[in-house]
């Protein structure tokens, strides 16, 4: 039985795999950065009618003229929703963006007629 060089066969598999990881430390290097929420500007949320429960409106947010998407783009954490008075909303960056940005809204009591 005649013995078989591997040599070029193995060479090739290891500049394969070099080749592979060169293609994953640029592709990293081109990730882009996550966006930070502070640059992002949300529509001003009309006073809310007091009701006893909390209070949970969903703003707007848009990056650059695009409008986010809520679960997608971000997520919510409210301060002080429940009691008449002044709200916060907290928006948390997810997927591509990062960071907080802050919105007050109003709780009031219904008017009586």
């Amino acid at each position: 039985m005649r013995a078989v060089n591997t040599e070029p066969v193995q060479t090739a598999l290891v500049n394969l795999f070099n080749g592979v990881n060169d293609i994953r430390r640029k592709y990293s290097a081109l990730s882009p950065a996550k966006i930070n929420l502070a640059g992002a500007v949300t529509e001003p949320l009309p006073s809310q009618i007091y009701t006893g429960k909390a209070i949970t409106p969903i703003p707007v947010m848009y990056y650059e003229g695009e409008e986010l998407v809520f679960a997608v783009d971000f997520s919510v954490t409210y301060k002080n929703n429940i009691e008449v008075g002044e709200a916060t909303v907290t928006m948390h960056g997810k997927g591509r963006f990062s960071g907080q940005h802050t919105r007050k809204f109003n709780i009031v009591r219904q008017k009586e007629e």
